[in-house]
């Protein structure tokens, strides 16, 4: 079993995906009924290279980081009943390691993060004022706040704020348009994601 330590938003139903420079965590679950898997040799390789510093009796966990490279890998765990034996089992998992992605979504007073929804290249605002939120799928940290990323929000007219979430208001002619641009920064990561942008319409008369 694998799992990768990167950040889902809660109720998330999908599998936290291995990203540039993350850490990805195996644990090996023997199931070989009438043995006591506490006294079992688990042999971890990587990419063919036995690792021997992390692998011997009841060693049946292991962490991998990605380097910047962001290369795919193999990794082969074998399980022994004493040293010498032949392996009881034996079982390998590739992983290709992705890129964290920015999504932005709309922060509700009244059903908060609309995550079932995210904001695509268009966005038409048709009351006093929203409020957007930035969810930093597969990144390396442990939450989308409290300092773990720098979020930077920019307008097409020069406007620039900071944090994870943002509030913008209708203009009192109630019409027109800007572009932003929301770019974040983790300065533990070389590999940043991508920024995104996207276009805001105002149009207090549109009706949905």
């Amino acid at each position: 079993i694998w799992e990768a330590d990167t950040y889902v938003p809660p109720f998330y139903k999908g599998l936290p995906l291995w990203t540039n420079e993350s850490d990805a965590s195996f644990v090996a679950v023997p199931h070989l009924p009438g043995m006591n898997t506490n006294t079992l040799i688990y042999r971890w390789s990587k990419n063919g290279t036995i690792l021997g510093s992390l692998s011997w009796v009841n060693k049946r966990n292991l962490s991998i980081r990605d380097t910047v490279l962001s290369e795919p890998i193999e990794v082969t765990i074998d399980v022994f009943e004493n040293n010498g034996a032949s392996p009881l089992a034996s079982k390998k998992v590739r992983l290709t390691p992705s890129s964290a992605k920015l999504v932005i979504v709309e922060d509700s007073p009244l059903q908060g993060l609309l995550l079932n929804k995210s904001v695509k290249q268009e966005f038409v605002l048709d009351k006093d004022e929203i409020t957007f939120s930035a969810i930093p799928f597969f990144a390396t940290v442990s939450t989308r706040v409290a300092g773990a990323l720098e979020y930077s929000w920019s307008t097409g007219t020069g406007d620039k704020r900071a944090g994870n979430s943002i509030t913008y208001r209708l203009p009192e002619e109630g019409r027109g348009s800007t572009s932003i641009t929301l770019r974040s920064n983790d300065s533990k990561m070389i590999v940043q994601p991508k920024p995104i942008n996207f276009l805001i319409k105002f149009d207090k008369e549109t009706n949905f």
